[in-house]
């Protein structure tokens, strides 16, 4: 008793929770296929579900232990827009994925994915993706979701006794180089200045696709040059669960990777922050610590 009365005490005195928990879910696909091609419709019917699926996980999210905040890494829905058989084409998926979204019972923090920037088009008989659309679909995103009112990518920070730690969140689904997209050079600049501005804080990437070998990954690491505060990159994608050691610019950067929500309910991870450090838990489960990252 004395002593949980004392971490009280402590913890006002610092002006910050000992410890923070947030929820992680990625690639969920939320889609409605009405009015879409045939040919789409049949080939993204396994993904009819999820908005259920993911209504109903959200329900449970306010249950003990009830986290402080959610995080999406992008993929919220299956498409911005689809074709039709004819006429123009279905353009939902903001308004498909709105409804959950108020449905949150706790702040929530998207990143968008490549899925949520494009238009699922059929071209000679396959599924083609168009990224023509994306300034729109980013304007429709930011109008819908709170945390993207100043732009589809921004920081946010949660302190966890006396470290602070900042999440940097970027929209990188469609992964030109700065050279090939005014979009992406800004968003690298924007990245640099920030790495630059918060030298006393512990950094987190959040994004949807992972870094990885590839040229725009190759940007990015650069953007990362000069700072040793970048710890954990959290990112989706792929569909599936890893926790990797990358060497960035010299240093250890840890990513960790979550398989889609969109291929089962159990496809959801929970982290927690320390003053000392980052808890990951395993995929779908809560009673066990699958790494833990000291802070740098």
């Amino acid at each position: 008793m004395r002593r949980h009365f004392l971490l009280l005490i402590a913890t006002a005195l610092l002006g910050a929770d000992p410890s923070v928990e947030f929820l992680l879910v990625t690639d969920t696909h939320v889609v409605n296929l009405a009015g879409v091609h045939p040919a789409l419709a049949g080939a993204r019917a396994h993904f009819a579900q999820t908005g259920t699926a993911l209504s109903a996980f959200l329900s449970r999210a306010a249950e003990a232990p009830k986290p402080d905040f959610l995080l999406h890494t992008g993929d919220l829905t299956d498409a911005f827009c689809f074709d039709r058989a004819s006429g123009p084409p279905v353009c939902e998926g903001v308004a498909v994925f709105k409804p959950l979204l108020k449905q949150i019972p706790v702040p929530a923090f998207l990143a968008l994915g490549n899925h949520d920037i494009q238009t699922y088009r059929q071209v000679e008989g396959k599924p083609a993706a168009d990224y023509a659309v994306a300034p729109r679909a980013r304007q429709e995103w930011a109008a819908a979701a709170e945390c993207f009112r100043d732009g589809t990518y921004y920081s946010f920070e949660r302190r966890a006794g006396r470290a602070r730690y900042v999440f940097l969140v970027l929209d990188n689904g469609e992964r030109r180089l700065a050279k090939d997209s005014v979009f992406s050079a800004a968003q690298l600049t924007w990245l640099r200045k920030q790495v630059a501005a918060q030298r006393d804080a512990t950094l987190i990437l959040v994004m949807h696709v992972p870094l990885g070998e590839d040229a725009y990954s190759a940007e990015l690491k650069s953007a990362l040059a000069g700072s040793d505060r970048v710890m954990l990159s959290i990112a989706g994608h792929r569909h599936s669960d890893g926790i990797e050691d990358l060497e960035v610019n010299g240093r250890r950067l840890v990513q960790v990777r979550t398989a889609a929500f969109g291929y089962g309910e159990g496809n959801w991870r929970r982290f927690r922050l320390l003053e000392e450090g980052i808890e990951v838990r395993p995929t779908g489960r809560t009673a066990q610590v699958e790494r833990k990252i000291p802070r740098p």
